[in-house]
């Protein structure tokens, strides 16, 4: 099996991540940051951007299941801009993930799981 996460480099998706991989789980990874890309035997980093809909379509190959744990920190004070950053940045990439499926309707994602802290 091999799992795409969203957020994988946060508090929650670390720990999904290494539960993961003790179970033997290949991860694949989106990170909006590039220093933060990686690409080991069962754990590889891709880059997107939801602010402006960039996404690397290869990190679909291969995978089964989404977790999408993505979008702005809530640890913040909550300012009436910083609760619309923290409700679009979770719109947009949700969006950006259904956009990217539906363009590649021969995937082979069977499970999407959202969660986030809002």
């Amino acid at each position: 099996m091999k799992v795409l996460i969203t957020g994988a480099t946060g508090l929650v998706g670390s720990h999904i991540v290494e539960l993961c991989q003790q179970d033997g789980i290949e991860v694949h990874y989106l990170t909006t940051s590039k220093n933060k890309l990686t690409s080991d035997t069962n754990y590889k980093g891709f880059y997107w951007n939801p602010a402006t809909g960039e996404i690397d379509e290869k990190c679909l190959e291969g995978v089964n299941k989404i977790i999408h744990l993505a979008g702005a920190n809530i640890a913040q004070k909550w300012t009436d801009q910083a609760k619309k950053e923290i409700l679009s940045s979770r719109v947009e990439s949700t969006l950006i993930l259904l956009k990217l499926l539906k363009e590649h309707p021969n995937h082979s994602i069977e499970q999407v799981i959202s969660a986030s802290a809002i």
